[in-house]
């Protein structure tokens, strides 16, 4: 209890009747007493004296001097003041009151014991005092100091009533605004009805829920709001935090779509993803080795990593598997190898490992491996196809080419250097397109580029062009090129595959039995023409000499004449001959 603790009490203006209280109070070990009796006397000892528990005034005074002394204790605001007074103006209790005096009694109501009893609830009044005084401080530095938005409402009207820093910040309105607002004016119009209702229907309770917030630029946020009944400034009201969530909510939603994310392309994608130890043992499977090779990743789990590769792959992989724990590069690739699924059957598989021994969420080796039986298989039917393309071009010199459209790749048979001195692996590198039409001859590359366009956007499947095609040594030589397109599905070109044929020998061949056509023509002509008229002479000099009864001389101008015709005729088979011969 407080009246057996050792306490110092100051008395001022003690005098006459209370004298006796005086030695009362003296006669009680707990206390120490100090005196005064003036002005400047007690402002000296509080000023020398930080130790006193209550100061005990009795004023007696004019009024001047009881103001004074009123204005100069309402300075010490920590120090309790008991006012014991013979005067029963009540305004003086008022005024003392107001500036924070704990007690102001009559010196006739008061006797040893009561006084004892003033004194420790004077004591005790300033303690609770500066406990409220304590507490209200703290609320206001955590309402006004809070980084989260606060506020105080109307618990009926929903009325702003203060607002702190961060709620002025985070919503963009001033606290102006903020008291000619409501708490419904931050509402969405979707939400109001609901909100109304919550707020009648628990006027006095705790509320919290997460709603919907429009800012002063109409921006809409996501908040969680804690509001709890108060009484602020002697009105009812409501306390209200508020928390922004938006951020944690888009942030939970990219992470639950990472999830998902995760368990469509670990769980449910056609990949195969493993973790490994350092053993090379499996810690973890997706379900998608059932998918892939045929096998339950209860029946694989804390198997080697190549217990089911083909043994003649195994011995590489062993090698490159234990490089991955050697070497400063933690990530490598396995080149296509055989693993045998559940079924017997041997499938290609292509893996890449990543070493996170030294990553504690993983501590493993992961592996990425996918199937590629299929494209091994496709790749060795274009092997054995370009393979019996060179044998078929090795067989006829045709330059076979076999081009991709979407990877721009291209396959050319070592024809190409037999026929036009180019080198196929040095071209393979080239912009083959470019390459190719740069070389037909450019008085035939318009209508080959024409041609070549106008066969693909038409949906045809194959064309032939007859073309001049220049050498590595600057000729020229005629080609023959028969392509044909592969399609898919949806009619787009996927290839073209194109069989070129050097026709120049042809070519000059055709132009000689041309040229050898017009001679014969001229010899035809010749015969029918020109041998006709000589000896159509010949024949009717003949009949004249045969027919007619001339004398001797008469006969042998004829003869003459005959045989003038005959040489004639003698000159025109010459000429023949001479045209068939050349």
């Amino acid at each position: 209890m407080l009246q057996s603790l050792s306490l110092h009490l100051l008395l001022f203006g003690f005098i006459d009747e209370t004298e006796t209280i005086l030695g009362a109070l003296k006669q009680d070990p707990n206390y120490y007493i100090s005196q005064c009796s003036g002005l400047e006397s007690l402002q000296r000892i509080l000023g020398e004296k930080g130790d006193v528990d209550i100061l005990i005034l009795q004023l007696n005074y004019r009024e001047d001097d009881y103001q004074k002394i009123l204005n100069f204790v309402a300075g010490h605001k920590d120090l309790p003041v008991l006012i014991i007074t013979n005067t029963r103006i009540r305004k003086h209790a008022y005024e003392a009151f107001a500036l924070g005096i704990e007690d102001y009694i009559h010196v006739s109501e008061i006797n040893p014991p009561s006084l004892k009893r003033s004194i420790y609830f004077a004591i005790k009044r300033k303690d609770y005092k500066k406990e409220i005084s304590n507490s209200e401080f703290n609320y206001k530095t955590l309402f006004f100091s809070s980084p989260l938005p606060m506020w105080v409402l109307d618990r009926y009207t929903l009325k702003f009533l203060s607002v702190n820093q961060a709620a002025i910040e985070h919503y963009g309105y001033s606290e102006e605004e903020f008291l000619n607002m409501k708490a419904s004016d931050l509402w969405i119009r979707e939400e109001k009805e609901k909100l109304k209702l919550m707020v009648e229907e628990f006027t006095n309770d705790f509320l919290q829920e997460t709603i919907f917030h429009k800012t002063k630029n109409n921006d809409i946020i996501t908040v969680n709001f804690h509001s709890k009944p108060i009484y602020y400034n002697g009105r009812e009201a409501r306390l209200t935090l508020v928390r922004d969530v938006t951020e944690n909510l888009r942030i939970r939603k990219a992470l639950k779509d990472s999830e998902m994310r995760f368990k469509s392309l670990v769980q449910e994608g056609s990949d195969l993803i493993a973790i490994l130890d350092k053993d090379f043992r499996y810690k973890y499977i997706s379900p998608s080795i059932e998918s892939i090779l045929s096998i339950k990743p209860k029946h694989i789990i804390k198997d080697r990593f190549h217990d089911r590769i083909h043994p003649e792959d195994q011995s590489f992989i062993k090698t490159l598997l234990a490089s991955i724990k050697q070497s400063s590069n933690k990530k490598i690739s396995l080149p296509f190898y055989r693993v045998k699924d559940g079924l017997g059957y041997w499938r290609f598989l292509e893996t890449k490992l990543t070493n996170l021994l030294d990553f504690s969420p993983i501590e493993g080796i992961v592996i990425n491996s996918r199937d590629v039986t299929d494209l091994v298989e496709q790749r060795n039917r274009l092997s054995d196809s370009l393979s019996r393309y060179e044998i078929v071009s090795e067989a006829t010199s045709d330059i076979v080419t076999d081009f991709s459209f979407k990877t721009e790749e291209v396959k050319i048979s070592k024809s190409l250097y037999k026929v036009f001195g180019y080198d196929p692996k040095e071209i393979e590198k080239e912009n083959f397109r470019d390459w190719w039409l740069s070389k037909v001859h450019k008085d035939d590359r318009t209508v080959v580029r024409e041609k070549v366009i106008e066969v693909i956007e038409s949906g045809k499947r194959s064309f032939q062009l007859e073309y001049r095609f220049q050498c590595a040594d600057g000729s020229f030589k005629n080609i023959l090129d028969r392509s044909y397109i592969v399609r898919d599905i949806d009619g787009k070109p996927e290839r073209i595959i194109g069989s070129k044929q050097d026709i120049t020998k042809q070519k000059e061949q055709l132009e000689e039995i041309k040229s050898r056509n017009i001679k014969l023509e001229e010899i035809a002509w010749e015969q029918s023409h020109m041998v006709r008229a000589p000896l159509a002479k010949i024949m009717g000099l003949i009949d004249l000499v045969r027919f007619s009864e001339n004398n001797a001389e008469e006969t042998k101008d004829l003869l003459e004449k005959i045989l003038n015709s005959a040489e004639d005729l003698d000159a025109v088979i010459r000429n023949i001959a001479e045209k068939t011969y050349n």
